[in-house]
Parts: C-alpha cells; sequence; structure tokens
C-alpha cells in the first residue's frame, strides 16, 4: 500500500506485496544495491524520513477523524509547517556557522528588584488587598501588623481580617494617618 502525502510517495514496509526481499524489475537501482550511498543519497533520505515522521506525528495529534475528514488539506498543512521549520531551522544554523549567533540581551542596565515591606513603628504596614492576597497564598506570617483599610469600611474591613485569622483590631493614628492595629491576639489598652 502506498500512501500520498504532498508530493511525496510513501510505501507500506508491512504490506506483504511490498516485504519482498528480492528485487522488481522495475528497480532502477537494481545493479547498485550494494553500491554505498553518497552524501546527497543519505541527506535525501534522512529529509525524507524526517518528514514522514513529522507527517505521522503530526497526524497522531491532529487525530484520525480529523485527518480522514480532508486529508488533502491536512497533508497540504503538514508540508507547510514541516518547510517552515526547516527553513527556521536552516538559518539557524547559518547564523551559528557564520559566527553571528542569536542577539544577547544587554541587561547590564537593569536593576535587580528590591522588596521592601513598609514599616511604620516597627510593625509591618499593609494594604488590605495586599494582605488578603499574601493570605490565601498562605505566605503572610506577622503576627500583627498595621492595615490600611483604604476606602473600604471599617466593619467591613475588620470582618475581612477575622475571616483570615485576626480577629483583634484597632483603629489608631500612627505618623498623622488612620490605620487599623491588628493582632491575632488580645492587645491590651492604648
Amino acid at each position: 500500500m502506498t500512501n500520498r502525502i504532498g508530493d511525496i510517495m510513501f510505501v507500506d514496509a508491512d504490506e506483504p506485496s511490498n516485504s519482498s526481499n528480492e528485487p522488481s524489475v522495475s528497480d532502477p537501482r537494481e545493479g547498485d544495491m550494494n553500491k554505498p550511498l553518497g552524501e546527497t543519497e543519505k541527506g535525501a533520505i534522512d529529509l525524507v524520513a524526517k518528514q514522514y515522521r513529522f507527517y505521522e506525528s503530526s497526524r497522531l495529534a491532529v487525530g484520525d477523524e480529523e485527518f480522514k475528514s480532508d486529508p488533502d488539506f491536512w497533508a497540504e498543512q503538514f508540508k507547510r509547517d514541516f518547510e517552515i521549520i526547516q527553513e527556521r531551522l536552516k538559518m539557524e544554523a547559518d547564523a551559528i556557522s557564520a559566527g553571528s549567533a542569536l542577539p544577547q540581551a544587554d541587561l547590564s542596565d537593569l536593576e535587580p528588584p528590591v522588596f521592601h515591606w513598609e514599616r511604620v513603628g516597627g510593625l509591618r504596614l499593609l494594604s488590605l488587598e495586599q494582605f488578603v492576597l499574601e493570605s490565601n497564598q498562605g505566605i503572610f506570617r506577622e503576627d500583627r501588623f498595621y492595615c490600611d483599610k483604604g476606602r473600604g469600611w471599617l466593619k467591613k474591613t475588620m470582618l475581612i481580617l477575622s475571616e483570615h485569622g485576626f480577629p483583634h483590631g484597632r483603629k489608631v493614628q500612627v505618623q498623622d494617618r488612620w490605620l487599623i492595629e491588628v493582632s491575632r491576639n488580645p492587645m491590651g489598652e492604648l
């Protein structure tokens, strides 16, 4: 059985009619069977084998039902994809052989990000959104902190803090800002 994919015809080696060890009468290389292959022939055989493997893996990725619905379309699509991949690999190989490797980004101007927690009066200051984000991720480790409720209502903010394991809070003025001092444990009088 022969399969036609694009302009290339493949012969199924498992078919009994193709598995005969005897050379066929119409085989033009009949006398050349013991002659070693040249580089061009090896390259062509390698290319055809790669192309066949690519087509087969692509056909499996698409699925038999989808492939059989329009085999000509898929064969053309696989051919185009294979040519694009070959072209890109050739361009990369040419660039490497010419010594002009792909340009590297200049990262010398970039400074590594430095993460600072804002601290006020010895306690960490967070917005309610940041607290919820860290608490949901399980990375929040403070037992006592200041929370800036932003534009949220105090009652609603206290409810959210309580839901995350911080039932104790009080409104305090720190450095001319009104914040909520939050704790897991009861706090004493101010």
